[in-house]
């Protein structure tokens, strides 16, 4: 009772703060090559107005559509008409579905597949909000009759593919629903994608309503009846249509994305705010307020839209409320000890890890606090976890890195090289301690682009490789493109001060099959802006990068690659192989510590 109430009162204060959408001028509905349809509930017209004049005003032209409930009252369709000159209401009981369900949204999808035989048609829901100048893509899509939706990582697959990828515990009908799509008739001639049906192009003629009754039909003997006829699974069947259509595309993501608590809002075009985070931070509603301010010259938004950068790192003395009770009393003896012995701490989400003495360099405590307080290694661009099944860690020191990814990756195996012996050593204590010694496969040796050897200084964190011999330590080395090609990478940590020029440089680096990298660059003589080189690389590769913090001498960012950046050779590869844990490129020994 009392999260409706709260829900309720969020709903009314976001309400109030864009009431201005109200003295905005009208929308007057011009000829297009394609057709906005939106269910309109009662209490979603404000929302809805935002949702479709800042939409419209960037499309430029078409028709405009309005699914209402036949008892919607009067008032509700004077105030759609008036500020939509040429909207066309259709009421949702007329909307025949035949042997498909009747709730659940599926009404729409028909209303948009049958509009679709005749014009391009886009379903828009009311919580969307178009927040970027340029939505070239969607143009485009209309223009070529491409069918698109947007989609929060995820690409267009067989379905046998998303059926493997969908093996992961979880009661939500969207998953029970994938995972039986091993069993559909000839599942591997159909494709799908997990994406949104808050906003998705569907081409004309593309799909059909009886293709989606078909699937409605066979997907209820799969799933049962009564867990089909559950909310959820529309955005099945849109998914189903839209993949399935020739042509079919995923908008670029982050351009185009769904809401979420960390999300990199920067760039941003589109943002479907789901039920679950629409109110957080008022960010939609101070979004809105931009809008409204745009289309009314008169207007003064009284809300600031927060940073766009999606963490700041926190104050220090929250590294102490990420530990247990103990474990705080034991980190203040360590500091009040000066340092001179080895820690082992434990944090609140049950997470292991020591801290050594800071001696020679060491510097666990700054590694432990940029990781587990500052989060460096939070995406920039948020990745499912369910989609994250192989990490690489370049540099993986002393595992701090690697206890972020296995804590926060569930499904996720780590291949991890680190060739300094100390850090090495220390790296299988606090794998150990945490019991994940079977998810992580452990090279002790450098990072490298052919098998030899080098030596590696005795700097803690900073300890630097050199292939002259005498330097320092005798290591091995290994030619990292000979280990992970054929792989597909979800992410690829590369924290190998300097070497991640040789690594970046190499020919063979184009090839590897990566989804997102968060690296570390650094200048070097030869290299005196490491940063533009990296970028220059990377953006070539058709990564794009978002900075975590740059300073004189080094920084971080994320890379993510986009669709158009993705090699031929590599997107066969993912459609045969994509994080099924099976195939060929992954069907490696129990996982296991080496030494090469």
């Amino acid at each position: 009772m009392f999260y409706k109430f709260k829900k309720e009162r969020a709903a009314r204060a976001f309400d109030s703060q864009i009431g201005g959408i109200l003295d905005t001028p009208p929308i007057h509905v011009r000829s297009g090559p394609c057709c906005i349809v939106s269910m309109v509930a009662k209490s979603d017209v404000l929302m809805y107005l935002l949702a479709i004049k800042s939409f419209y005003r960037k499309l430029g032209g078409g028709k405009i559509a309005a699914i209402i409930d036949r008892d919607t009252p009067g008032e509700v369709r004077r105030i759609l008409a008036r500020h939509i000159n040429g909207i066309e209401f259709v009421i949702l009981e007329d909307i025949p579905t035949g042997a498909c369900q009747r709730g659940g949204t599926w009404e729409r999808l028909l209303y948009c597949l049958d509009r679709s035989q005749q014009e391009y048609t886009i379903q828009l829901d009311a919580d969307t909000l178009t927040v970027g100048d340029d939505i070239h893509e969607v143009l485009r899509c209309v223009q070529t009759n491409t069918a698109f939706t947007m989609s929060d990582g995820f690409s267009i697959l067989p379905l046998p593919d998303v059926a493997r990828e969908a093996q992961v515990p979880s009661d939500y009908i969207g998953l029970i629903s994938e995972r039986k799509f091993a069993e559909y008739p000839k599942a591997e001639q159909w494709r799908y994608v997990r994406g949104s049906s808050g906003f998705a192009g569907f081409s004309r003629g593309g799909f059909s309503r009886e293709k989606i009754t078909a699937f409605h039909e066979i997907m209820e003997g799969l799933v049962g009846r009564s867990r089909w006829r559950e909310w959820g699974t529309e955005q099945c069947g849109s998914n189903f249509a839209i993949a399935n259509s020739p042509g079919a595309l995923v908008l670029p993501f982050p351009d185009y994305q769904s809401f979420v608590p960390n999300s990199f809002r920067a760039g941003a075009k589109l943002f479907h705010f789901i039920g679950s985070f629409r109110m957080q931070d008022d960010y939609f509603a101070a979004c809105g307020q931009r809008v409204i301010a745009e289309l009314r010259s008169d207007f003064k938004p009284t809300l600031k839209i927060k940073s766009e950068e999606p963490y700041h790192p926190p104050g220090r003395l929250l590294f102490v409320r990420l530990l247990t009770s103990l474990s705080v009393l034991n980190y203040l003896s360590w500091r009040a000890l000066g340092v001179r012995t080895s820690v082992l701490l434990r944090q609140k989400n049950g997470l292991n890890f020591a801290l050594r003495p800071r001696s020679g360099g060491n510097n666990d405590y700054g590694v432990a606090y940029e990781i587990f307080v500052h989060r460096f290694l939070l995406p920039r661009v948020w990745i499912p976890r369910v989609r994250v099944s192989l990490i690489v860690d370049l540099g993986a020191k002393v595992g701090f890195s690697c206890l972020y990814w296995l804590s926060n990756y569930p499904f996720a195996r780590v291949v991890a090289f680190e060739p300094h012996p100390k850090h090495a050593a220390q790296f299988r204590v606090n794998i150990a301690s945490n019991g994940y010694e079977g998810r992580v496969t452990f090279f002790e040796a450098a990072a490298g682009v052919a098998d030899g050897e080098a030596w590696i200084s005795d700097e803690g964190s900073a300890s630097q490789l050199s292939k002259t011999e005498g330097s320092g330590s005798r290591v091995p080395m290994t030619d990292i493109f000979a280990r992970l090609a054929g792989r597909q990478i979800d992410i690829l940590k590369i924290d190998i001060e300097g070497g991640e020029y040789e690594i970046l440089g190499d020919p063979r680096f184009a090839g590897l099959d990566v989804k997102a990298i968060v690296l570390e660059w650094h200048t070097r003589p030869q290299i005196p802006d490491g940063q533009k080189w990296c970028r220059d690389r990377l953006e070539d590769l058709g990564y794009r990068l978002y900075p975590i913090f740059t300073q004189k001498s080094y920084g971080m960012f994320w890379a993510y690659r986009t669709n158009e950046g993705a090699t031929a050779d590599s997107l066969r590869w993912r459609v045969a192989n994509v994080l099924n844990g099976s195939g060929a490129a992954l069907t490696s020994p129990p996982i296991s510590h080496e030494r090469l």
